[in-house]
């Protein structure tokens, strides 16, 4: 028994496990914020819509819909770089 470190084969048990539960709530939780950021696009454009002339309406759609869309690259970095940055602390933890 190793006190304070985790040895390399409880590790990779722990690595296994930790894919199988991403790889297991991927599809779910995808779909969800798939939904939600539909739902939340359809109501900026509405936004954006009813605006009409007002345009401190319009100017405030507009910043919204500007930061989704920022909102949306950022948190695909994220889900595409996390993944990569798992795989890379794997490999490193597992040379140890």
């Amino acid at each position: 028994m190793n006190i304070g470190f985790i040895s390399a084969e409880s590790f990779d048990e722990i690595s296994a496990a930790a894919k199988d539960l991403i790889g297991q709530m991927w599809t779910p939780c995808l779909s969800i914020a798939g939904g939600l950021t539909l739902l939340w696009a359809i109501y900026l454009g509405w936004k954006f819509w009813v605006a009409g002339g007002d345009e401190t309406k319009k100017k405030s759609a507009k910043s919204a819909i500007i930061s989704f869309v920022v909102g949306i690259f950022v948190i695909f970095a994220v889900a595409v770089g996390a993944p990569m940055a798992i795989g890379a602390l794997t490999t490193w933890a597992g040379g140890y």
